[in-house]
């Protein structure tokens, strides 16, 4: 039995099972099967020793969520040039006896956007948060020559996160006053909370006056239209869902974990 999992915490809201086991059962694969790894923080270094003593008969690949993207790094004997360069890990797997990890969130944030028609080139970009999502969000738009702005409730990292990225940021009291084209929640506000949103209902209407089309992407995916996701489309704003980024940044991860594609 081959297993493939996701290594996060908490993991219950995750739809990557369900992407998996179909994915799995399409290119014919019985002998394999996704599991949920909910690892505190404090835990990771012991994961990975299991991981390591048995990798020939359990895990062969993994998907990485929150909190785990940048620190499992640490645990890894080698980063793809593009995670390297992101600071984030989303997909780790066997290369020979090395872990290595690899970072397909920015493809997500890509074909979202290209599959939605928006052309993010020029546009000004409200980035919400600085952790491992924020990163590959931040990487993805950057390539694709739009001007982004970052904002998160720590200042610190956000500070981090600009510096990486040679990008302005905002004060998180003060990012309702951003004047922004596209604006991207990589924060888990509304996750758990469903009638939680890290911008208010007058942000949105406030940047509709201003007279230029609007985007909302979000990455929380569970629910699908998110509360921030729902004020936007109230106030007039196109939305792009998160489980469009889970599909495809799932696609080029599963490509990664079992070298088949389709």
């Amino acid at each position: 039995m081959r297993i493939y999992g996701l290594l996060a915490h908490p993991v219950s809201h995750s739809q990557s099972p369900a992407l998996y086991e179909g994915w799995f059962a399409h290119a014919g694969m019985e002998n394999a099967k996704f599991e949920l790894f909910d690892v505190e923080p404090e835990k990771l270094g012991a994961f990975f020793e299991r991981m390591r003593d048995r990798h020939t008969e359990e895990i062969v690949g993994l998907a990485v969520s929150i909190p785990h993207k940048e620190s499992v790094i640490s645990y890894l004997d080698e980063v793809d040039e593009v995670a390297k360069e992101i600071g984030a890990v989303n997909t780790i797997s066997w290369d020979g006896e090395k872990l290595k990890g690899w970072n397909t969130d920015w493809i997500g944030v890509r074909e979202s956007f290209t599959e939605a028609g928006v052309d993010v080139a020029e546009k000004r970009v409200l980035v919400l948060g600085a952790g491992g999502g924020a990163r590959a969000v931040v990487y993805a738009l950057m390539h694709a020559g739009a001007q982004v702005l970052v904002t998160n409730r720590t200042f610190d990292r956000a500070e981090d996160l600009a510096s990486v990225f040679r990008c302005p940021l905002v004060h998180w009291d003060d990012r309702e006053t951003v004047e922004a084209e596209i604006v991207v929640n990589t924060t888990s506000v509304g996750l758990e909370d469903l009638s939680a949103s890290p911008v208010s209902v007058k942000f949105w209407k406030e940047l509709r006056n201003g007279g230029s089309e609007i985007v909302a992407f979000d990455l929380v995916y569970r629910p699908r239209v998110t509360k921030f996701l729902k004020d936007a489309l109230g106030a007039g704003a196109r939305i792009i869902t998160g489980d469009r980024m889970l599909f495809y940044q799932g696609k080029a991860q599963f490509r990664i974990v079992t070298g088949k594609k389709f």
